[in-house]
């Protein structure tokens, strides 16, 4: 399997150490975090893009670090650059995958939140349906925070279509209504 052994460096990368070392790597803009994730897997991320990583959503762990790859390194590695968002259709594509083959339900809460995180990152309306649902079915455990980012982004992509804070970087057009909407605060993530 080509790259094989990147599956567990990066569920290690980004699941292991202290609770705040995690949420500091999980949370906070980090120039050093940054650099590490595109030292580290750039490379895997691109074949990823190529298609050469398939094998790995044959298999739970695959898939998770797949998953992990595409959408939260993604964004690490091309931060504030429309690179963040290359490869979320696969990571969507993954995470339905993994929820097809029930994976969550053998994971802890904080794995299963970062599978959900696609769906939370798309711009389709069922996507972000389905993340509303997840989350809500977590928050039953306590992770209860999730459902309020859940909701949000459900409603800006129910609201426009699309998520208005990506348009500049995406090179879209934003609307009269869109422009007056990132001017409140919360409106971008």
């Amino acid at each position: 399997m080509k790259h094989g052994e990147k599956i567990d460096e990066i569920l290690a990368f980004w699941f292991d150490g202290d609770p705040e070392a995690r949420r500091r790597r999980w949370w906070q803009k980090s120039s050093e975090v940054d650099a590490s994730c595109r030292s580290r897997f750039a490379e895997v991320l691109q074949a990823a893009k190529a298609g050469e990583l398939d094998a790995w959503l044959q298999t739970p762990r695959g898939r998770q670090a797949f998953v992990i790859l595409c959408d939260q390194l993604a964004r690490n590695m091309h931060r504030d650059t429309a690179g963040m968002y290359e490869a979320d259709a696969l990571a969507q594509r993954a995470t339905l995958a993994a929820l097809e083959a029930g994976d969550d339900r053998q994971m802890d809460d904080a794995e299963r939140q970062f599978l959900y995180m696609p769906l939370m990152h798309s711009e389709a309306l069922e996507h972000q349906e389905r993340c509303v649902e997840l989350f809500r079915e977590l928050a039953k455990g306590g992770v209860i925070d999730s459902v309020k980012w859940a909701v949000q982004h459900r409603d800006i992509v129910a609201r426009f279509g699309r998520f208005p804070h990506r348009n500049a970087i995406l090179g879209r057009q934003s609307s009269a209504e869109e422009l007056a909407f990132l001017e409140q605060p919360g409106s971008s993530f």
